[in-house]
């Protein structure tokens, strides 16, 4: 694995008690070398994109850059009610960006329907995401800046059962 060195890593407060989440974290741990490690809820993730991460450099504009992206250690929230995630989304806006929410781990990608055009035989799915965000510096990218880790994976798989042309997902992964 490489070594990563990030100016920043913050680690979400809700993680604190889930010991599976906090072992993945002390593993990743051995390979970033960081002196600005925090413990951060919401409000603290809120305070970072307002003042670090507002205007997120993309890989593709950047020449060069002396660390690694800053990295978030964050959690699923695939437990929320629809009244909760609807509070959470209209009190801290700022966290849509790169799924800092906790929301967004699931998505459908439709590339069975766009590509039928183009002849590909791409089929569509669901993908389960854990990481959003990039440490390689491509030129085209998107990304950059910040990487988001979903500490708790548990969350997302236990929930998880089979899923075929007849079924959904569960609703706690339904992404709404």
């Amino acid at each position: 694995m490489r070594n990563l060195t990030p100016s920043l890593v913050a680690i979400h407060r809700d993680l604190a008690a889930d010991d599976d989440a906090r072992r993945r974290i002390d593993a990743m741990m051995e390979h970033i070398r960081c002196d600005d490690v925090r413990e951060v809820d919401d409000a603290g993730l809120v305070t970072l994109c307002r003042e670090r991460w507002q205007q997120i450099p993309r890989w593709g504009t950047l020449t060069a850059a002396a660390h690694d992206p800053d990295i978030v250690f964050n959690r699923f929230r695939l437990d929320d009610s629809p009244e909760e995630r609807a509070r959470r989304l209209a009190l801290y806006p700022e966290l849509g960006e790169r799924a800092l929410n906790g929301y967004g781990s699931v998505t459908w990608r439709d590339d069975g329907n766009i590509r039928k055009t183009e002849g590909a035989v791409c089929t569509s799915a669901w993908e389960l995401h854990s990481i959003h965000g990039c440490v390689f510096r491509c030129a085209y990218c998107t990304f950059g800046g910040i990487i988001n880790i979903a500490a708790n994976v548990e969350q997302q798989i236990r929930p998880a059962r089979r899923v075929d042309g007849a079924q959904h997902l569960p609703d706690a992964l339904q992404v709404g």
